[in-house]
């Protein structure tokens, strides 16, 4: 959708949040690393998405914790 028509229809004049997109996860920390040096001085926030990304950060703490138990029976 157009940027125009999106803040048309959500009726706002400006745009509080940019996603970026990545091919590959592993380019996050390079990539946000990057933005901020590009826009240093600028009221700008450059966040990576795992660290706002709550849910998915206790999901990978409690599977990795059920692995290291599954783990430990099997050893």
């Amino acid at each position: 959708m157009p940027i125009g028509t999106a803040r048309t229809l959500l009726r706002v004049s400006g745009t509080h949040v940019w996603v970026v997109a990545l091919d590959r996860t592993e380019n996050t920390r390079e990539t946000v690393e990057y933005f901020r040096a590009r826009f240093a001085g600028s009221a700008l926030q450059f966040i990576p998405w795992f660290d706002v990304a709550d849910f998915y950060n206790k999901t990978v703490a409690l599977l990795t914790t059920q692995m290291n138990v599954v783990r430990l029976i099997i050893a």
